[in-house]
């Protein structure tokens, strides 16, 4: 009988027993996602980061986009720009400009040549520039006027009192910033 109870008695103490088949339990968690699903989630999110730190980095350029007059104050071409007053401080000869003639006319990048260092009212602006009185160019309220030399391209008579649309390049910001609730981010 003795020989019985032993039998029925195990070697190990069952606490140990109990620790010995937690250790060998395999904690396995539910598949909700395939794993080539799961990898394109993780390649999409390596894209999504590369894409942000590229907008991050990349500065895009910002224009100011205005309008000049072809004229002949003293006898020689002068491409006559007139901004407002806030952009003054902004221009400075040798900043690169794009220019086309009218709507559709020739385009070209060139320099301004000169800057005048203080705003200058409607009447002097006619008067010193001899731009047309508001017809071609309206001058409606003091404004800053950068210059710029006639190009090789044009003839001396006939483009005179020309529209020329303008762009000026004036800073450049970082491409982030050009997205909606993002524009804070542009000093940081």
């Amino acid at each position: 009988m003795e020989k019985a109870q032993r039998a029925q008695r195990a070697i190990f103490r069952e606490k140990a027993l109990r620790h010995y088949i937690r250790g060998n339990e395999e904690t396995v968690l539910p598949r909700f996602i395939s794993p080539p699903v799961m990898l394109s989630f993780w390649c999409l999110l390596g894209l999504l980061l590369l894409g942000s730190s590229i907008a991050w980095f990349y500065r895009v350029p910002v224009y100011f986009t205005t309008v000049g007059e072809v004229t002949m104050p003293t006898g020689h071409m002068l491409i006559v720009i007139v901004l407002p007053a806030d952009q003054l401080s902004r221009l400075h000869p040798g900043l690169s400009v794009q220019l086309q003639l009218g709507q559709k006319g020739p385009q070209w990048q060139q320099t301004i040549t000169a800057v005048e260092p203080r705003v200058l009212s409607p009447a002097e602006i006619r008067s010193r520039f001899g731009v047309d009185h508001g017809a071609t160019l309206p001058v409606q309220q003091p404004a800053a006027v950068a210059l710029i030399e006639k190009p090789a391209h044009l003839s001396d008579t006939l483009y005179a009192g020309s529209i020329v649309q303008v762009r000026i390049q004036v800073g450049s910001r970082r491409m982030i910033a050009l997205l909606p609730g993002l524009s804070g981010l542009e000093g940081v």
